[in-house]
């Protein structure tokens, strides 16, 4: 989610940050700037899908270790 907005203190723009948006730009804002935030934003989204969308494919991979505890250890 990117904010546009006409509040530019600091103190608005950590509240909007902080409150869940991605960018916040305010106005009178550059085309070309919110272009480049886009193509970031979703770029970073499709990096992360590719990290992750097979991390649930590699259960069968993973190796269970069995911990045992210092009382199985020792008996």
């Amino acid at each position: 989610m990117i904010l546009l907005t006409s509040k530019a203190e600091v103190a608005d723009r950590l509240e909007g940050l902080k409150r869940g948006a991605d960018a916040y730009m305010s106005k009178p804002f550059n085309m070309e700037e919110l272009h480049v935030t886009i193509d970031n934003l979703v770029d970073n989204v499709r990096r992360l899908r590719g990290k992750f969308s097979g991390a649930q494919r590699q259960e069968e991979r993973i190796e269970a270790v069995q911990v045992k505890g210092n009382d199985d250890a020792l008996m």
